[in-house]
């Protein structure tokens, strides 16, 4: 079925550019509101297992103090015979393990978002899929979506930012065997849509962080967050890396 994802790619309802409560406007005429929200603070950051481990690493960083969940347990998985198909249809929920970040029940994840105070960050994924999450979204009313559908989230979000799907950016995963692996941009990103680090990293910059200037500098912050000690991350072996307590097939 992977075959069949360049449809998703170019679909009608894909994100091109920025939505403010309803209206499509531009990054330039965001930049007070975003600045506004970081300064109040995120209250929630919402991750999913369809983002890199750059993004991961990156919404953590925007969250700050602000709890991070790991997004909804259980979304895109299918059935598969785990040798040419996977269940898994998310290419990065051992990344999420590698950082920490815990995917959570509907019932739980909507309990987080009525209890979360400033705004809620919900990037990739659509875990409005689930009727609790979805309503608890709308009844919060400050909610950011970095995504790349009109879907569900992004209908029950009032900021919503177009990002990168991932054949419009490069970045890092980790396998089902828990190997990090790269992945290179092919195709272009439609409308203004940007790539998804540079989001959360101007997001960052907004609340005074020092945020990163290249896809680099966000490897090298990730690389000793992982504890890989001198690896570098902007290298990988053609077969990726294996960090310190995995095992996978291949040498490093």
């Amino acid at each position: 079925k992977g075959r069949m994802l360049y449809k998703t790619v170019h679909a009608e309802n894909r994100l091109k550019d920025p939505i403010f409560q309803g209206e499509t406007g531009r990054w330039a005429d965001l930049q007070a509101e975003l600045a506004s929200r970081m300064a109040a603070g995120i209250g929630l950051a919402v991750a999913s297992a369809h983002q890199s481990l750059e993004e991961l690493h990156l919404l953590q960083v925007v969250a700050g103090e602000g709890a991070v969940s790991g997004g909804l347990a259980g979304s895109d998985i299918g059935t598969g015979d785990e040798l040419l198909l996977n269940t898994d249809r998310t290419p990065n929920r051992q990344g999420l393990a590698l950082l920490g970040l815990v995917e959570q029940t509907g019932a739980a994840l909507a309990a987080a978002i009525q209890s979360a105070q400033g705004t809620v960050l919900v990037h990739g994924g659509n875990p409005a899929l689930d009727p609790a999450v979805a309503g608890a979204l709308k009844a919060h009313g400050k909610v950011i979506y970095i995504g790349t559908h009109n879907n569900e989230t992004a209908q029950v979000s009032d900021l919503v930012l177009p990002g990168a799907m991932w054949a419009e950016k490069a970045g890092l995963f980790a396998n089902k065997d828990g190997r990090l692996q790269g992945f290179a941009q092919s195709v272009a990103r439609p409308g203004s849509a940007r790539e998804d680090w540079r989001i959360l990293a101007d997001l960052a910059a907004q609340r005074n962080d020092a945020a990163p200037g290249s896809l680099k500098a966000v490897r090298e912050a990730l690389a000793a967050v992982l504890d890989l000690g001198e690896t570098d991350l902007n290298k990988l072996p053609a077969r990726g890396l294996a960090p310190a307590g995995v095992t996978s097939g291949g040498d490093d």
